[in-house]
């Protein structure tokens, strides 16, 4: 290596670089690898000649490379040369076109100008085509809508209109009529432009249009009015019939007529369909004629009351669907809508003209229905109803009057009955109907007719008063004025007369019913019973029928014969605590009579009297006593007071206790210690009497035999003992069982 770089040293200047590049070339890089195994392929050996021949081998290796590469791309140069003679055509034919349009662009320019011009003509008359079409919309009525509204048939095939008139009338010419009617609306806006004659003959044309429609209108639903004639009411009425009456009411005068034939027609079908209900019945008799019921006015009047409901009803359906639609504007809706749709759909609506702009108006020319149209359905309602209130009160005259028996029930249940169809009806009809004031009437009526039937009834029971049973049992007429107040009560809980008011008395009805038919009988019941013999005749009377206690017990009877019936009721609470309160009056006193009895034969009665006065005064004279016990003769006082009642002949201790003792022997001899009661008919007051017989019997012997005993009387105990045979712990046990 030194040798080498000395060597290098020693050569000239730029073949030693030469030689450093070689030294110092890398023969691992990838290019000299790919540089030899090229090489490899043409240098067979490696010999001093083929080494000397290297630079000669390469570049003859190289120059056949170039030439099979210029033998390979001579095709592709013939097939290059034969594009660019190609392309020289091209170019040639291209400027042949150029010169070609260039010459027809000047021989087109005068034609495009002039199709400028006339698109512009066109655009011209396109937008005077939609202002003449928006002004047809708005201002006139087609073919189709005039035969709508003359009734004329228009042809299919020549587009002409026969003379043949049809009488239907359907949706088309509502239509018409209501295109019409906005036609003639939007002419009274366009009179406030300059097109003022034009608005007033399309005025003109429009209201006789519509004239002529109406008229032909209000014909066709009389027409439809007489046809309804027949029928029941409670049918669907056609659509068709109420939006022309609605259209009417544009026609104040015409619609009045219409409205007189609908009310006429209807009075006379309702009329002839009641008497038939009240003379046939139904087809086939069913159901039966109402006035086969004529033995029941109750059912009577109440299949007539039922059947007049339901046919208010109908009627009122009939009415409110044929008065009650909606103004005849709504009809337009839809078509001014679609007349702003058409409006819009122009697309140049700025440059549309004044005339036409006219027509969006907030308004859009609807007309409104006179005041004067607008008839109220209640009233139409009540002169269809007329017909049937004469009939129908000479009916019920005749229930009222042609009873007698049950009359005052039947009466009763009749105002019942009128006064809850009455209430209804009201809802229906209004509060001025004349059949509700009517049905006023005959409830008015028949509360009269019952007041007076159970007035005269009071009047003869009370002329006449019942015979006493023998067993002093309720009299008849009690058990059949129980029964009817029963009945009466009975059909009060079933009807609405349980809410009423009399405006005389401020009570219910029911109860004003009651207390009248009450009263008497109990009245009739006490003249009756002044007819036994009083407590004060008892003793004095030889032949005595009945016990000392028998008018009370039969007033007691009475009593509990109308009471247990009613018990049920609570309209009649107020009734059934009164007549308890008497009986139970009427049993104390009976008890405490009998008891005064036993004790005035054993000469007690006098002595308790006696006894009770010495109390009272001793109680009396204790009180002043006390008010002043700083008194110094206060203890001589009480002292006397002590000694007085012991001093008295009638309260002697031997009287007393001979009574006391012949209380308890009485009580014990007798086969009935307590008196049986038994003419009172009730168990329980019967009970209850005896309960309070024995009561009165034992409180007198105890408090006589508690004054002997009390200290201040005067009475030595010993000596009581001694007098007193019997305590009174004997009578409770001879009395205790009752």
């Amino acid at each position: 290596l030194a040798t080498s770089r000395g060597l290098a040293m020693a050569l000239a200047p730029g073949l030693a670089r030469k030689v450093k590049k070689v030294l110092e070339t890398s023969l691992e890089s990838p290019e000299i690898l790919s540089c030899l195994r090229s090489l490899s392929e043409f240098y067979p050996e490696n010999t001093p000649e083929a080494r000397r021949g290297l630079r000669r081998s390469v570049e003859q290796h190289g120059l056949s490379i170039n030439r099979e590469y210029l033998t390979a791309s001579s095709k592709a140069q013939v097939a290059l040369r034969a594009v660019d003679g190609q392309l020289e055509r091209l170019l040639g034919s291209c400027d042949v076109i150029s010169s070609a349009l260039e010459r027809t662009r000047e021989r087109t320019g005068e034609l495009l100008r002039e199709t400028a011009s006339l698109d512009g003509e066109i655009a011209s008359i396109e937008e005077k085509q939609q202002i003449v079409q928006t002004f047809a919309v708005d201002f006139q009525l087609t073919d189709e809508d005039v035969a709508a509204l003359e009734g004329t048939v228009t042809g299919t095939s020549t587009g002409t209109d026969t003379t043949s008139d049809s009488n239907q009338i359907d949706t088309k010419f509502f239509t018409a009529l209501t295109r019409a009617r906005t036609i003639h609306g939007n002419c009274k806006r366009l009179l406030r432009t300059h097109h003022q004659r034009a608005g007033l003959e399309l005025m003109d044309q429009m209201s006789s249009y519509q004239e002529k429609a109406h008229e032909r209108l209000c014909r066709w639903v009389q027409r439809e009015c007489r046809s309804l004639a027949e029928e029941d009411g409670g049918e669907d009425v056609d659509e068709t019939l109420t939006r022309a009456m609605t259209a009417l009411k544009h026609r104040p005068t015409l619609f009045k007529y219409c409205v007189e034939e609908v009310a006429r027609t209807r009075h006379n079908a309702l009329f002839r369909r009641f008497i038939t209900a009240l003379t046939k019945g139904g087809p086939g008799g069913v159901p039966k004629a109402m006035e086969h019921q004529q033995s029941d006015p109750v059912r009577f009047v109440g299949d007539m009351l039922a059947w007049l409901h339901q046919a208010v009803c109908g009627e009122r359906e009939l009415v409110g669907a044929l008065l009650g639609g909606t103004d005849g504007g709504d009809d337009g809706a839809d078509d001014g809508n679609d007349d702003q749709n058409i409006h819009d759909a122009g697309g140049n609506k700025n440059r549309v003209d004044e005339t036409t702009e006219t027509l969006h108006g907030p308004s859009s020319a609807v007309e409104t229905s006179s005041p004067e149209a607008e008839t109220n359905a209640s009233e139409v309602l009540d002169r269809i109803l007329d017909g049937i209130k004469r009939p129908f009160r000479v009916r019920v005259d005749q229930a009222l009057t042609g009873q007698s028996g049950e009359s005052e029930i039947v009466r009763y249940k009749l105002a019942g009955l009128f006064s809850f169809y009455g209430s209804i009806l009201q809802k229906i009809c209004g509060n001025g109907g004349s059949l509700v004031s009517t049905l006023k009437e005959c409830h008015a009526l028949a509360l009269d007719a019952f007041e007076q039937t159970v007035a005269l009834r009071a009047k003869r029971l009370v002329k006449h008063p019942p015979v006493v049973n023998d067993d002093l049992s309720a009299p008849d007429c009690v058990l059949e004025t129980t029964r009817r107040v029963v009945e009466l009560l009975s059909a009060t809980q079933v009807s609405s007369s349980a809410f009423e008011v009399d405006d005389t008395t401020g009570e219910p009805i029911a109860v004003t019913s009651v207390r009248a038919m009450l009263v008497p009988v109990v009245m009739a019941c006490e003249l009756s019973a002044e007819t036994l013999v009083s407590d004060a005749s008892y003793e004095s009377t030889h032949e005595n029928k009945h016990p000392r206690y028998a008018k009370r017990a039969f007033l007691v009877n009475c009593f509990g014969g109308l009471l247990k019936p009613l018990r049920e009721f609570p309209d009649a609470a107020g009734f059934v605590s009164d007549f308890d309160t008497k009986a139970d009056t009427l049993l104390h006193e009976m008890a405490r009579t009998e008891a005064h009895a036993l004790l005035r034969r054993v000469g007690l009665l006098e002595i308790r009297q006696v006894a009770g006065l010495y109390s009272s005064a001793r109680v009396r004279d204790v009180g002043t006593a006390n008010s002043h016990e700083q008194s110094a003769g206060t203890g001589n006082s009480h002292q006397q007071l002590s000694s007085t009642m012991s001093k008295d002949p009638a309260l002697r201790l031997a009287t007393v206790g001979a009574s006391l003792d012949a209380l308890v022997e009485a009580v014990g001899a007798s086969d009935e210690q307590v008196p049986s009661f038994d003419l009172v008919r009730d168990p329980a007051r019967r009970a209850t009497a005896r309960t309070a017989y024995a009561g009165e019997i034992i409180e007198a012997f105890t408090t006589t035999y508690a004054a002997l005993l009390a200290p201040g009387n005067g009475y030595d105990l010993n000596e009581v003992k001694r007098a007193v045979t019997h305590g009174p712990g004997a009578l409770s046990t001879l009395l205790g069982g009752v």
